[in-house]
Formats: C-alpha cells, sequence, structure tokens
C-alpha cells in the first residue's frame, strides 16, 4: 500500500511486477491519477487506485495523506478476499494505516518498508512539519508491525529510535539493467553531465551543482526534472550566467531519460540528503561515472571503483572532481565500466525482489510459531 508518484512509486511498480513473476499474488493499493484507470490488471499486478485528491506527482499534501489513510481502511475489505497472506506498508506513513487496522482486525501480519520522509529525523530540520504530523502516527504502526525494511543504515538507526526491539533488514533500492544500458560516447570538447530529481532546493541542492559548473568552463549540465523551486532555479541559471551550459528539460519519460544517460559522460548529485536515488541508479546502469554528495543514500552507491565524493554543499570540490574527469578520459571510461559492472551484480530489480521475498517469507514463518 503506497501512495502514487516519487521514487518510492517507481520502485514498488518494479518490484510487484517481479513478485507477480514469481508467481505471487499482488495487490497494490494506491493514489488516484486522473489519467489512470481506478481499478486494473498490469503485468500481473492489480491495482486499486483511491481518489484522494492529488494534485501533483512530484509531492503531495497533508490533506492527501489523510485522505488515502482513511480510504484505505475504510475500504480494507474489498482487497482481502483472498485473504492475503501478508500486508507490506510501503513507506510507514501513510502506507501503514490500512495494514495497522488489517492486523488489528483480522490478525494478518505486515511489514513497513522505510524509504525515508517517512521516518522522522531523516531529512533533520528540513522535513520537520512532516515528521510533526507523523510521529504519532508512525511509532505505533512500527510498534504492531511484524518486522520492517530499510533502505540504508541511517533509516534504521532512526527506526530504532522509535522502535528498538523491531526486526529490521536493510535492502536497497534496484534498476532496471536490461533497459537502461550504457550508449556509444561521441568526441566533445564538454564534459556532458545529468542529473535528474524532483527540484527540492532543501533535498536536492541544485545551487550547489549550478556554483560548480561557474568554476568549470568545460562542463555542460543537462537537469531533468519538475518541483516548488523549478522557477528559482530558472532564476539561478540566467543570473549565474549559465544559459549557454545548462539545459533544464523538465519531468522526462523513461525513455527520455534512457537517451539523456545515454549521451551523457557523468551523473551528479548535491542532494544533502537521499534515500537510495533511483535516477543514480539508472545512471550506474547506463555506465556513467558518478559524483556524489557524501551522504548515506549515495554512500551505498559509490565505491573507489565507481564514484568520487565530495562534502554536501561543497561547491568547489565539485567543481575540482568534474574538473579531473575531463582532464582524465581513460578514469572515466573505468569509472563506467564499474558502474555498469556494479549495477548489474549488487541492484537488479530480479535481486532485490527475491532478497525482499525470502525476508517475506522468514517473517511469516516467525509468526507462525509466535
Amino acid at each position: 500500500m503506497n501512495p502514487v508518484g516519487g521514487g518510492a512509486g517507481n520502485a514498488l511498480s518494479h518490484l510487484a511486477k517481479e513478485w507477480a513473476q514469481l508467481g505471487h499474488t499482488v495487490t497494490i493499493v494506491t493514489s488516484s491519477w486522473p489519467s489512470l484507470p481506478r481499478e486494473e490488471v498490469n503485468e500481473g499486478v492489480r491495482i486499486i487506485r483511491l481518489d484522494c485528491g492529488r494534485r501533483r506527482l512530484d509531492r503531495s499534501r497533508f490533506i492527501e495523506w489523510a485522505r488515502f489513510m482513511f480510504l484505505s481502511s475504510a475500504r480494507a475489505r474489498e482487497w482481502l478476499s483472498p485473504r492475503p497472506d501478508l500486508c507490506l506498508a510501503f513507506m510507514a506513513v501513510p502506507g501503514g494505516a490500512a495494514p495497522y487496522w488489517i492486523r488489528k482486525r483480522f490478525q494478518i501480519p505486515y511489514i513497513a518498508e522505510l524509504r525515508g520522509g517517512d521516518v522522522p529525523g531523516f531529512g533533520g530540520k528540513d522535513l520537520w512539519m512532516i515528521h510533526a504530523f507523523g510521529r504519532f502516527l508512525f511509532r505505533p504502526i512500527l510498534s504492531r508491525a511484524s518486522a520492517a525494511i530499510a533502505l540504508t543504515s541511517e533509516l534504521e538507526e532512526l527506526a530504532r529510535k522509535e522502535a528498538p526491539k523491531l526486526p529490521i533488514e536493510l535492502i536497497p533500492n534496484g534498476v532496471d539493467s536490461e533497459i537502461f544500458l550504457p550508449g556509444p560516447k561521441k568526441a566533445s570538447e564538454f564534459l556532458e553531465i545529468v542529473f535528474a530529481g524532483r527540484f527540492a532546493q532543501w533535498q536536492k541542492d541544485i545551487t550547489t551543482m549550478l556554483d560548480a559548473m561557474t568554476r568549470v568552463s568545460q562542463a555542460r549540465l543537462t537537469i531533468c526534472g519538475d518541483g516548488p523551486d523549478r522557477g528559482l532555479i530558472e532564476n539561478q541559471v540566467r543570473e549565474k550566467g549559465l544559459e549557454g551550459r545548462v539545459r533544464i528539460k523538465g519531468w522526462c519519460s523513461t525513455e527520455g531519460l534512457m537517451e539523456i544517460y545515454r549521451s551523457a559522460d557523468a551523473y551528479v548529485s548535491a542532494a544533502c540528503f537521499e534515500g537510495i536515488p533511483n535516477t543514480a541508479l539508472e545512471a550506474m546502469a547506463s555506465g556513467l561515472p558518478l559524483v556524489l554528495s557524501d551522504i548515506p543514500g549515495h554512500r551505498i552507491l559509490a565505491d573507489q571503483s565507481n564514484a568520487l565524493v565530495f562534502p554536501v554543499k561543497d561547491a568547489l570540490a565539485l567543481a575540482r572532481h568534474l574538473e579531473r574527469l575531463i582532464n582524465e578520459p581513460a578514469l572515466r571510461e573505468k569509472m563506467g565500466e564499474a558502474s555498469r559492472r556494479r549495477a548489474v551484480e549488487s541492484f537488479s530489480w530480479s535481486g532485490v525482489a527475491q532478497r525482499q521475498m525470502e525476508y517475506f517469507r522468514q517473517v511469516l514463518a516467525r509468526e507462525q510459531k509466535s
């Protein structure tokens, strides 16, 4: 159970299809969107969409959270036939309200999947309003859960402050390495770099990337995405004199992103906090070296073979890394090959789905013994 949109929606879509291919019956309860049917079966996955008044794909409002929690709980009987073995709260808040009620009423166990913004303390002061609202829901949801899955050790540590005895398994995001593929590189006088994500300055810190670009004349940056701070970023591009070297594409389809990654030389992110960013994984699978801020969600993806890491908000250090990639094309190629290899070996969706399913079985076995 999970509202539509964002990286969590993308991850759940992939995982659900993998679980269905393994022979399991999968039902997703999510928010509606005008262009999508209220109910359908897609690649073996039953999808039920509730009218929560969703206005945007890139973010949701408190009122939409409240509607989802109420409607998913009030209509839970509709998707309990046949009776499921397990519920998954994909993001504890707001996704955990219905599984909490279902367990209380029908004794069906559930697992909370912790992905970032749903965990109090994640993102520091920037998410304080969300966490002030969500904390009083998060703790009881975790207290009744049979177990939890966390993307990163940071999320695990934060969750343990609320539920010290809860079993928590670390399982990362994945990527479809069969559609995100390396492309032929073309000779260019510029280093072509790309970033894809939500235009939310308090999280993604696109300004640090722009500041680095003012120091590196032989680089061009393509930014894919949209969000509340798009106007701010567009103004900064003009004010910093970067209109000729920074291109803002807006939201891109999967096919559009595939093409952009294939024509790029590197992927960059200056985010202040992340779960595990899907776009960085897609760039890895596309054979791009990574240049990432030093945060827990990035460290899982980066090692010395495929990534250069810089301190958060340090535009000078980022610029130095970009200069290095410009001056050392052999290193750039070697890092790109390492990214592709790491994505295939450690982050395939099929592998992540199988790890999760094995954990589900372990949790159910414990439940049956208790």
